[in-house]
């Protein structure tokens, strides 16, 4: 991700998955302050907007109290921590009664494609996100999903490919439960803390290790050919790419 894309992503309908110590900053001066830890290809996805707020301060007013639960959940899971907040519909109310609205989402998904990455995990907070989403993908899209649960955890989620991105999308519980349904929140921990550790060996090392065959493919071809200087110049680029990815992805 470029400065520039960030720039453009980040409005006030969006945020990222950090957080500082006092909530009284200027939060688009703070994530580029943290650019190197932010992490396009991990989203969660709300529904909307229950107020106005500046730009990055969407996920992170502190009155909100599932917004501190998020800080202390997500702070914590190095795989989730820094990734890309915003919301599936550009409606502004309180109220969860929202139609769906095509427009809203095919805007959302032209946004999956400029993010530029060949994989995203998704992680729908709520029911009606997770169900939207993929009633678009499947009505307009003719997208194929592959749906798999764990009810140990009352985990929804499905994968498919979406304009030759990946995608892997996961539905949690809401972080905003009380009441009744508060016990919806120690649910959600373990929600993502499973989420967190299943995207490392599925997610990352499944990419990185075709990675590390490209490379190695391309050293032994160097071995057991010569090459012309140009062949050399370019497959010596290419396991120098691999390796400064595999650095990123580690880090």
């Amino acid at each position: 991700m470029t400065i520039e894309l960030f720039n453009e992503i980040t409005d006030s309908r969006s945020s990222w998955a950090l957080w500082p110590l006092d909530f009284d900053v200027n939060y688009k001066k703070y994530f580029e302050d943290n650019f190197s830890k932010l992490k396009p290809s991990v989203i969660f996805l709300g529904l909307n907007l229950s107020g106005e707020v500046e730009v990055g301060e969407n996920f992170h007013k502190p009155e909100n109290r599932g917004v501190k639960l998020l800080k202390a959940q997500i702070s914590v899971l190095k795989n989730l921590s820094g990734g890309f907040m915003t919301d599936l519909y550009s409606n502004i109310s309180k109220s969860s009664k929202i139609k769906i609205n095509h427009i809203d989402i095919d805007c959302f998904i032209a946004k999956l494609e400029q993010l530029g990455e060949d994989k995203i995990l998704i992680i729908c907070f709520g029911d009606k996100v997770y169900n939207d989403f993929k009633a678009k993908l499947s009505k307009d899209y003719n997208s194929c999903t592959v749906e798999k649960n764990s009810p140990e955890i009352k985990l929804l989620e499905f994968s498919t490919t979406l304009k030759n991105i990946e995608l892997y999308v996961y539905r949690v519980w809401h972080y905003s439960n009380y009441g009744k349904f508060q016990t919806k929140i120690q649910e959600l921990k373990e929600q993502l803390r499973y989420i967190n550790d299943q995207k490392e060996p599925e997610f990352l090392n499944d990419y990185s290790r075709q990675r590390s065959k490209d490379a190695l493919k391309a050293v032994e071809e160097m071995s057991r050919h010569r090459l012309s200087l140009e062949q050399v110049k370019e497959q010596a680029n290419t396991v120098m790419s691999w390796k400064g990815e595999q650095k990123r992805s580690k880090g």
